[in-house]
């Protein structure tokens, strides 16, 4: 019987990259993508979604609002190793690029470190992105073919079915049939 497993990997930033390698995995890995109807493909999870409502009695002041958001200065100082997103301005996206050849900068030391992740209680040396680390982020990131997106509905069903499975009530085929089912008609019903 051959067993194989696949894991679902959110690059966040460039470092995310030698984490899953060096730290996670301990050798290079293979980037597939999300299913989907044109193939596989590397898909989007946005940080945060703005809105301005068509009717909302202040939209300049919801604009200068967001708009804080999208300058230079705010994505120039997303930091890579303090929030989870990439920078949407391409500009700021090289810096962070560049920021991860160097490592993770400690305020503390006042200098650029090495990184290191701890994996069980283990202390591994995951080292510093190169140019060709940084490459593969940009290709996963501009081979992007959608959004994800999160259905809580969708999440309750499968934990609720799955746990027939974990119980040695039902089968992994028979669960995921009851899955696969409900699912759908979920999907049939409401989009």
């Amino acid at each position: 019987m051959i067993y194989f497993f696949i894991w679902v990997i959110i690059i966040v930033n460039f470092t995310d990259l030698r984490r899953i390698e060096n730290g996670m995995f301990g050798e290079p890995v293979t980037f597939i993508g999300y299913p989907g109807a044109g193939g596989n493909g590397s898909v989007i999870k946005p940080g945060a979604e703005y809105a301005i409502l068509d009717n909302s009695p202040n939209k300049d002041g919801a604009w200068a609002f967001l708009r804080n958001f999208y300058t230079e200065e705010y994505q120039d100082n997303i930091n890579d190793s303090a929030v989870s997103e990439f920078p949407v301005r391409l500009s700021s996206l090289e810096i962070l690029a560049e920021n991860a050849k160097k490592g993770r900068y400690s305020a503390l030391e006042r200098e650029y470190e090495e990184l290191k992740w701890n994996l069980f209680g283990k202390e591994i040396t995951i080292g510093v992105n190169t140019d060709e680390d940084n490459q593969r982020v940009y290709d996963l990131i501009e081979a992007a073919v959608g959004i994800m997106e999160n259905d809580a509905y969708i999440y309750n069903i499968i934990t609720e079915e799955s746990s027939a499975y974990f119980s040695g009530q039902k089968s992994a085929e028979e669960v995921a049939e009851i899955i696969q089912n409900r699912v759908q008609n979920y999907i049939d019903e409401n989009h």
